[in-house]
């Protein structure tokens, strides 16, 4: 997966293999590339073959992700972790009925009915039929300082994007008026802190959203 860069100014992040059980481990850095440290080696029992990107609480201080195997049914768990590498917390365990062998990025959004996340988030929006990544693509992803937003050959009209931030407060919207080709808009994120952010596209009474990393 990526790297992480928290508030501290350090790295965070993941090895898919090796560690004291060659299942894994979970380390961080300093930016300098000095620093390094293992905070957790998976064993199996807690988890292994860790396959996305840590993601960070900011409230809380831990960081959650996923392994693509391990845990009680050896097909991946949800866990929880201090930025020390302390309270490592098994959270789910996968057992194929409820899924197995998670390869994704987790997501954390604001509590249900939480002020800030209906600026972005509403009911109406629930209803939207949703854009698939065929219609609409994103990158480089993560970014650095701008990304591509690419519309592949939508209907006449209008196009509308709007960036949040994961605690739901809109960033930037824009309307697009196009013809009936596909669509490129650059979309600058240079100013905006290392995090995650959300994107919203709204086409033809669709909805398309997805997670930037912000690097």
């Amino acid at each position: 997966g990526s790297l992480l860069l928290a508030a501290d100014n350090k790295l965070y992040g993941m090895a898919y293999g090796g560690g004291s059980s060659f299942s894994g481990t979970i380390f961080r850095l300093n930016t300098d590339g000095s620093g390094f440290q293992v905070i957790h080696h998976f064993n199996y029992t807690d988890g292994a073959l860790p396959n996305g990107s840590l993601i960070i609480d900011n409230n809380t201080g831990f960081l959650y992700g996923t392994t693509e195997r391990g845990g009680s049914s050896d097909m991946g768990i949800v866990f929880r972790i201090k930025q020390d590498g302390s309270l490592f917390q098994k959270l789910f365990n996968f057992n194929g009925s409820n899924g197995k062998y998670p390869k994704g990025d987790l997501l954390l959004l604001p509590p249900t009915g939480a002020k800030t996340a209906s600026r972005y988030f509403n009911t109406s929006e629930k209803s939207i039929p949703a854009i698939t990544a065929a219609i609409v693509d994103v990158f480089p992803n993560p970014v650095q300082h701008a990304f591509m937003l690419h519309c592949k050959q939508p209907a006449a009209g209008q196009i509308i994007y709007s960036v949040a931030d994961i605690k739901g407060k809109l960033i930037r919207q824009q309307t697009i008026s196009h013809a009936s080709t596909d669509l490129y808009q650059q979309v600058d994120i240079t100013a905006l802190p290392a995090g995650i952010y959300i994107l919203k596209v709204t086409m033809q009474a669709q909805l398309f959203t997805k997670k930037i990393v912000k690097q």
